[in-house]
C-alpha cells in the first residue's frame, strides 16, 4: 500500500515553553514519516530535538473545530483567548517547575486587558477552552464574576474560534496558543500578551504574531488598532 501517515500538531501553545533539553511529551522519540505544523518555526524546533525527523508540511492554518455560528456584532469586538489554569493539586502532581499557565498569570492576563479597555466602547468576548474537571475553581469564580458584572461576554466553548475571529477587530491570545495564528492567517490584528513579562523568546521563535510583554505596550497596541 502507498498509504501515508501524518502526525498533526494542532496545539501550538507548548512551543517555546520547553527547552531543547526538556522536550514535551517524548517528542525526541517520535519517528513518524510526516508532520503537519502551523509554522516553519515549529518544524525547525522538532528538527533540533529529534534525530528521527523526516518530513514536515507547514499549512499555516488548520480548519477550526467546533460549531460555525454567526456572532452578532453591534460594536467593535476584542476577542480574547485565555488558557484556563489547572488547580494546585494537578499542577503539583503533573509539573516539576512552576507552570506558565498558573492562576496568577491567568487572572492578570484578563485584568490587564480589561483595564486597558475600560474607557473604550468595545465588546470584549472571551472564548474559554472546554470544561476540564482539573480547572482552578478560583479562576472559574473570577470568570463568573466578570460575566455577572457585564464586563465581558462568554461564548459557548463549542463554537469554533474562527466564528469569533471573523467578527473581531482585535484578537488577543495567551502565548503561544493557536487562535492568534488563525487570526494572523486571515489578516486580523492580533498579538500574544505575556502578562508575566517573563517569556524570553528562544530560537526558533514564532515570528508571525507579535509578543507583547507589558501593560503600556498592550494599551498602545489596542489604541492604535481600535482608533
Amino acid at each position: 500500500k502507498n498509504d501515508k501517515v501524518f502526525l498533526f500538531f494542532f496545539s501550538s501553545n507548548h512551543f517555546q515553553f520547553y527547552s531543547y533539553n526538556n522536550s514535551l511529551y517524548g517528542c525526541r522519540f517520535y519517528n513518524w514519516s510526516n508532520y503537519v505544523f502551523w509554522t516553519e518555526e515549529q518544524c525547525q524546533w522538532l528538527k533540533k530535538i529529534n534525530n528521527n525527523f523526516s518530513k514536515c508540511h507547514n499549512v499555516g492554518y488548520f480548519p477550526s473545530f467546533g460549531k460555525n455560528e454567526e456572532i452578532l456584532k453591534i460594536k467593535k469586538i476584542v476577542s480574547v483567548f485565555p488558557v484556563t489554569p489547572f488547580n494546585d493539586k494537578f499542577m503539583y502532581t503533573q509539573f516539576t517547575n512552576r507552570h506558565y499557565y498558573n492562576l496568577e498569570n491567568s487572572i492578570k492576563f484578563l485584568k490587564d486587558i480589561l483595564d486597558s479597555l475600560k474607557n473604550v466602547d468595545v465588546e470584549i468576548i472571551i472564548k474559554l477552552k472546554r470544561e476540564n474537571p482539573d480547572s482552578h475553581q478560583k479562576y472559574i469564580n473570577y470568570i463568573n464574576y466578570l460575566e455577572k458584572e457585564n464586563k465581558i461576554t462568554i461564548i459557548d466553548s463549542n463554537i469554533s474560534a474562527i466564528s469569533l475571529i471573523d467578527k473581531s477587530d482585535a484578537v488577543i491570545s495567551s502565548p503561544y496558543s493557536s487562535p492568534s495564528l488563525m487570526a494572523e492567517h486571515f489578516n486580523k490584528p492580533t498579538i500574544y500578551y505575556d502578562s508575566s513579562c517573563s517569556l524570553v523568546p528562544v530560537e526558533p521563535n514564532i515570528k508571525k504574531v507579535k509578543l507583547v510583554k507589558n501593560f503600556d505596550e498592550l494599551s498602545g497596541w489596542l489604541n492604535r488598532i481600535l482608533n
